[in-house]
């Protein structure tokens, strides 16, 4: 047990090591943004296209514009391009 415990620390003060262990740690919490990035991206893409989905049905059900705009949070503009 002694010498694993000599082994630990001999590795603890080498500086390659350390260099290794942070490039590793910096990799990790990278991909682990990123994840999050595309997650959140991903999110965000899936709650616009509902919101476009159900302009498109409340234009099928002849609502009014400002009605359609102020439950989905589109602009009257982007809602007129859904007509066609």
């Amino acid at each position: 047990m002694n010498n694993f415990k000599e082994e630990v620390i001999k590795a603890n003060n080498d500086q390659f090591v350390v260099d290794w262990i942070s490039r590793e740690e910096e990799q990790k919490q990278y991909e682990e943004v990123m994840h999050e990035k595309w997650l959140n991206q991903g999110l965000s893409e899936g709650i616009e296209q509902n919101k476009i989905e159900n302009a498109k049905k409340m234009l099928e059900l002849n609502m009014d514009l400002e009605t359609i705009s102020k439950v989905t949070n589109l602009a009257k503009e982007q809602i007129e391009s859904l007509r066609n």
